[in-house]
């Protein structure tokens, strides 16, 4: 249930990379939504490493991912950037972003969204994890698309607090352990550093 296959990718460009985890991009995907018809958050998480000698600002995110089912056009995501906790820590920045345009419709194959931070945010050296959802129906929820190369880092995780899927993952659990084979997510970040 968790995990679904898409066919294409359309790229989109974006601001200068300061980090890039796109290489081995699958066909599948991890569901990342807050389904707003049932008030459900199911989100995953993703890390990366500021490296030593200096601070990024991040100005944007890229992530790759599609949507499933038939419903209204995505016009909104959330993006949040936790401290590490061996999985997502406290967290320390959270924006929804409005999408350009009419947004992301439904259903639609993978797709290269651009998410400029209102606030430019400054990372220290590090390691961070990114979560990124949809905020959508049920029905048509966004699912994050998936890096099936070599883990960078950690392998990815997945939390439903409220155990919808009921795979018991209602704290970060690693999606692995969840019986998914892909060990991250496809996503760049954007800025200076």
């Amino acid at each position: 249930l968790l995990s679904f296959a898409v066919v294409s990718t359309l790229a989109l460009s974006a601001s200068a990379q300061l980090y890039d985890q796109t290489a081995g991009i699958t066909t599948s995907g991890v569901i990342s939504a807050y389904m707003t018809d049932n008030d459900t958050l199911v989100q995953s998480a993703d890390d990366f490493t500021v490296p030593a000698g200096g601070n990024w600002d991040v100005t944007s995110v890229t992530v790759h991912g599609f949507r499933n089912g038939t419903g209204a056009n995505m016009t909104d995501m959330t993006v949040e950037i936790y401290n590490d906790a061996s999985g997502p820590g406290t967290i320390v920045y959270t924006e929804a972003i409005t999408l350009a345009g009419a947004g992301v419709p439904a259903p639609n194959n993978d797709t290269a969204i651009v998410l400029t931070l209102a606030t430019t945010q400054s990372l220290a050296p590090g390691t961070y994890w990114l979560s990124v959802y949809g905020n959508t129906e049920a029905a048509s929820r966004w699912n994050w698309t998936t890096h099936g190369a070599v883990a960078q880092g950690a392998v990815a995780m997945l939390q439903d607090a409220e155990d919808y899927f009921g795979a018991g993952a209602t704290t970060w659990t690693s999606v692995q352990a969840l019986g998914l084979t892909d060990p991250d997510f496809t996503f760049q970040i954007g800025g200076t550093g």
